[in-house]
């Protein structure tokens, strides 16, 4: 044989004895993580006007065990003291979390005082920190949407079988669950993850915040996420910083998806948590805490099924209590279905672009609410103003009555024509916007 045919020969050989394959297996993940400053919670939920905050934690794959000892180095940044945290645990869980403060350049050991998955936080306002991890800790399945393939993830799981802990990132969501519950109930981390941003997408656009967005109006930034937690205890809830999900029940909901059939059946409870880090505190007394987050809900419900049907589902109700004599109308005592028909009514009337604009217009308002009755009083004006039509008619038949302020305030704009609370999934009424745009 020719010499050039015998290496030829070789490197087909070669190849066809040790074959290389992405699928197989995931380059070994770094030790060191550079983290974007996005300054402090407080200031992020203020800006918006939430009722509660994301989370600042960054995964980092590693988890420890109480009385690991942990050795790692914090460098760059501002040099703004005390703004660097290394976090142990999980809020919502029985050993909770605790969030540790670093100092800078300085090689440090922190000996875990609990089990827990190992965090990040960097509150500078917006300078940049390298965390290195030196020497310590353990590696865990962990999944991050468009870097790992599910079947990377599933070698991971064979790999790491004896985590406590899995974790899924996506851009805008982060979930740590226990190994046993993943093992369970997860099956397609790759489609689980695009869900998550699917329906997270569709909660920005009707809270009307965007990545492009100026101050006012400005997405969540990029590296803070909305973190689903398996909890030790409750069954689903929100509150700052996490939402927990607790049983088998709710396990499956968060864990569960795998398409478009799935995601609708097991997605509203998912969708209501995330809506209650979300909700606006102008725009939600007490008896509205359960009503306005479905806000959020019913657009998660538009973005995967293609329809509200929550809402289309409680009509009967919704036009049964309308019926009723205004005199006699009570609406906080209402079902908090049948309350949600008011906003349901007012999201189909004017359409998509009504309540991104409803967000902005609270988020610019001078002095916010600060009682039950105040709110309601500044809902009427706020979505009349909007519409630019006087809806004093509409909440009558809800029954929130405008007082005398409220009704001088919009002696000017025109009268209400149509009889929009008649509104339902088979009687339809439609009013147009001035301002259709969303964003400028």
């Amino acid at each position: 044989m020719h010499f050039s045919g015998l290496i030829l020969l070789m490197l087909v050989l070669c190849f066809w004895i040790t074959p290389v394959s992405k699928e197989a297996s995931a380059a070994e993940p770094s030790n060191t993580f550079v983290i974007q400053g996005n300054g402090k919670l407080i200031e992020e939920k203020n800006r918006l006007q939430r009722i509660r905050t994301v989370s600042e934690l960054t995964p980092t794959q590693f988890y420890v065990k109480k009385g690991d000892r942990l050795t790692y180095k914090v460098s760059g940044g501002d040099g703004t003291p005390s703004r660097a945290l290394i976090a142990i645990g999980t809020g919502g869980t029985s050993s909770g979390i605790i969030k540790n403060r670093t100092t800078y350049d300085t090689q440090q050991t922190l000996t875990a005082d609990r089990d827990g998955v190992v965090s990040l936080i960097n509150e500078q306002p917006s300078s940049q920190l390298t965390f290195e991890i030196i020497s310590g800790g353990s590696r865990m399945p962990f999944f991050r949407l468009g870097e790992t393939t599910n079947a990377e993830f599933t070698n991971q799981m064979k790999q790491y079988s004896a985590s406590p802990y899995v974790q899924l990132v996506s851009k805008y969501a982060s979930i740590t669950v226990s190994y046993a519950s993943a093992a369970k109930y997860l099956t397609n981390p790759q489609a689980l993850m695009t869900y998550y941003d699917q329906f997270l997408e569709a909660q920005d656009r009707i809270e009307g915040i965007s990545v492009t967005g100026r101050n006012d109006y400005a997405a969540i930034a990029s590296g803070r996420y909305y973190h689903y937690v398996e909890a030790s205890s409750g069954y689903m809830y929100a509150t700052n910083e996490y939402m927990g999900f607790s049983g088998d029940a709710a396990l499956r909901r968060l864990l569960g998806v795998t398409d478009k059939t799935s995601a609708t059946e097991l997605g509203w409870g998912i969708w209501h948590e995330t809506g209650h880090q979300r909700q606006l505190n102008a725009m939600t007394w007490g008896q509205g805490v359960e009503v306005t987050v479905n806000i959020y809900s019913l657009a998660s419900e538009k973005a995967i099924s293609g329809s509200y049907g929550r809402l289309h589902d409680s009509y009967p109700n919704i036009q049964k209590y309308l019926a009723t004599d205004d005199s006699t109308k009570d609406y906080d005592a209402q079902d908090n279905f049948v309350k949600f028909g008011m906003f349901g009514q007012l999201m189909e009337v004017f359409g998509d672009e009504f309540f991104p604009q409803l967000h902005q217009k609270y988020r610019l308002l001078g002095s916010a609410p600060y009682n039950d009755a105040t709110k309601k009083q500044t809902l009427i004006v706020q979505t009349s103003e909007l519409a630019q039509v006087n809806l004093i008619p509409f909440f009558k038949k809800w029954g929130i009555v405008a007082d005398s302020a409220t009704e001088q305030a919009l002696t000017n704009l025109p009268e209400l024509t149509q009889p929009i609370w008649l509104n339902t999934d088979k009687v339809k009424y439609r009013l147009e916007l001035p301002q259709k745009k969303i964003y400028s």
